[in-house]
């Protein structure tokens, strides 16, 4: 939206910080903030801990070439990750067996590998290989997908066509190289380390989510909108919100007797449960009212409260109109909307189900999503 509301004003206009402005200007704007597309921060870089050994640790990639003569459009790249020796061969298909052959010959000149590196493709993730690696002892590793430096510098590799890089070394006495190598790759060690660390940081500086303050003003993803099949004409935000802090939620889940799901990592190991009925079952009064009944069970320990919380959910709806005005059909008004509906579903008076959008209006009044 700043590269478009930007490009509409310098059309006709011009001073020397209208690109600030243009920036400023969307940040601030209620409708820019709602409609936004959804952006997923990157998460923080890891880099490869180098090797201390030469020829233990490679990473390998494939780079997709033009078509050339012989029918060859693909290249496959492997790298050392702490010398940077790089072996390469063009490749008519992304075939397994052409990859294990290009690797069976990289084995046999370099010895077999302790590690290797690659991404998730199915070209070096496959029944074939995944044989010769345990038939070798070779730790497979895999990394997400590629960005910035892939497998620490196969990609850079492959992208690296300049001929002026290439240096000529005399080495005077062998005896005197064969000494010093050690030395050489303890240095090449260090120095690779450090210059990971340089490019951590630039990385992270630029990929870092912000962090959230307790009582900052925030907006909340609607992210039922990318799998239902109507309202594709809501704002992609609603809000804007105070995130409570941990403990408040802590409390919540114990009133409620929940726990929370932490997001689950492929190849860990984790708890389960067997589903069953409940050891204890609260009821509440059934007489239309049971929906604010039962929250009021779960925040006071009583559904006595239930009229006081119905009241001031309603009273939420009207007040924060313009959150609630979209979620409503023909909201051209949006607080005009938001009364003829408690008019029409007769919320305001007792013994009416509450539905979705109370339900809401009441994450709202408390300050937690639904």
């Amino acid at each position: 939206m700043v590269k478009n509301t930007y490009s509409t004003i310098k059309e006709r206009y011009y001073w020397d910080t209208i690109q600030w402005d243009c920036e400023a200007f969307c940040a601030m704007c209620p409708y820019c903030q709602r409609n936004k597309p959804f952006k997923v921060k990157a998460p923080t870089l890891h880099p490869v801990p180098p090797p201390r050994e030469a020829l233990t640790q490679w990473g390998i990639d494939l780079v997709n070439l033009p078509m050339a003569k012989g029918g060859y459009k693909h290249l496959v790249v492997a790298i050392e990750h702490l010398t940077e020796w790089v072996e390469a061969r063009p490749l008519k298909t992304k075939g397994a067996g052409e990859v294990l052959e290009f690797f069976e010959e990289l084995c046999s000149r370099f010895g077999m590998p302790k590690v290797l590196i690659s991404d998730q493709g199915g070209e070096f993730c496959n029944k074939l290989l995944d044989g010769f690696y345990k038939a070798n002892g070779i730790d497979h590793r895999m990394t997400a997908a590629t960005t910035l430096r892939l497998e620490e510098g196969s990609e850079q590799a492959g992208e690296d066509d300049d001929e002026e890089q290439r240096i000529m070394i005399y080495l005077a006495s062998i005896d005197a190289h064969f000494d010093g190598i050690k030395h050489q790759r303890d240095i090449a060690h260090a120095n690779i380390k450090i210059e990971q660390a340089k490019q951590k940081k630039a990385y992270d500086e630029k990929h870092t989510p912000c962090p959230f303050k307790k009582g900052d003003l925030v907006k909340l993803q609607q992210s039922r909108k990318g799998t239902r099949q109507g309202g594709k004409m809501l704002p992609n935000f609603i809000g804007p919100l105070t995130p409570p802090n941990a403990h408040y939620f802590d409390a919540i889940c114990k009133k409620l007797r929940i726990h929370a799901v932490e997001r689950i990592k492929y190849g860990t190991e984790c708890e389960f449960f067997v589903r069953a009925p409940p050891k204890q079952t609260l009821d509440v009064a059934g007489d239309g009212n049971c929906g604010f009944r039962a929250l009021s069970l779960a925040i006071t320990g009583t559904e006595a409260f239930h009229a006081k919380l119905w009241k001031a959910v309603c009273s939420t709806l009207l007040q924060e109109h313009k959150e609630f005005g979209p979620f409503i059909d023909g909201a051209d008004d949006s607080k005009l909307a938001v009364s003829n509906y408690l008019k029409e579903s007769k919320m305001e008076q007792a013994g009416v189900w509450a539905t979705g959008i109370e339900l809401k209006a009441a994450a709202r009044l408390l300050g937690v999503d639904v």
